[in-house]
């Protein structure tokens, strides 16, 4: 399996957005009604994030806490984040 590191995003529906893209994440908040979220993503070592991902292509990376993102990429990456 790939290894990990991790990145912070905001979720609104199925959508993830970069961390510093909250304006973005807010206009789609807005047009949905649905609620924005800070999540901890666990994505590929070599990944480069675009502006906005669906949040299916990261199935069971996404987390609520830092902590247990952390825990899951160490799991994943033989004992380190």
């Amino acid at each position: 399996m790939a290894k990990k590191k991790l990145a912070i995003m905001w979720s609104v529906s199925k959508m993830l957005f970069n961390y510093g893209d909250r304006a973005r994440a807010e206009r789609l908040q807005r047009e949905s009604n649905e609620e924005i979220n800070l999540v901890y993503v666990a994505v590929d070592i070599h990944h480069e994030s675009a502006m906005f991902q669906f949040i299916e292509q990261f199935t069971g990376w996404v987390f609520d806490t830092q902590e247990e993102a952390e825990e899951k990429i160490k799991i994943n990456n033989g004992g380190r984040i």
